[in-house]
């Protein structure tokens, strides 16, 4: 590593051209911390070299785009083949999707004790953050209630 002179004593970490480059590729793989260990120093002192050769800093974020770019591509082509798991993936992190859920159960007030009734709904959430519920109406049909409170007759069902 090249080393300057500090006013203040204790020479200054440069990288070479040819370390500008290992970053560049080890940027992919590693993190800052990781970077900073495989050149023999510290994460403190790898940012004071971003600082001071703002090369080193880009070469370390092109190598991270790039290897972004290169996982994010593989990704999108696993979605246009359909792999579900990949679409999952891609609608939790891009689009707001979730799965989660949690049953509410409610017991409705009896006039005897032999006549035992729970109603289970589930509850999920739209893209939109928007709640909705499955139930059943009246009839026993399966139904969605929307967030706003209308009722849908359940068309997988």
């Amino acid at each position: 590593m090249g080393e300057e002179k500090n006013a203040g004593g204790r020479p200054q970490k440069r990288l070479s051209k040819e370390q500008i480059h290992e970053v560049r590729a080890l940027a992919a793989m590693l993190s800052k911390e990781q970077i900073a260990s495989y050149l023999g120093m510290t994460e403190k002192t790898l940012s004071a070299v971003f600082q001071r050769q703002p090369e080193v800093f880009t070469a370390y974020r092109q190598g991270k785009a790039k290897a972004v770019l290169k996982v994010a591509s593989a990704l999108l082509r696993a979605v246009e083949e359909g792999d579900m798991r990949a679409i999952q993936f891609y609608l939790k992190t891009q689009a707001g999707w979730t799965e989660k859920r949690y049953l509410e159960i409610n017991q409705s007030e009896m006039e005897e004790p032999e006549d035992r009734t729970l109603t289970i709904e589930l509850v999920g959430k739209n893209a939109d953050g928007t709640e909705y519920r499955f139930s059943k109406d009246r009839d026993g049909n399966d139904v969605a209630i929307d967030h706003d409170g209308k009722v849908y007759l359940r068309p997988d069902r």
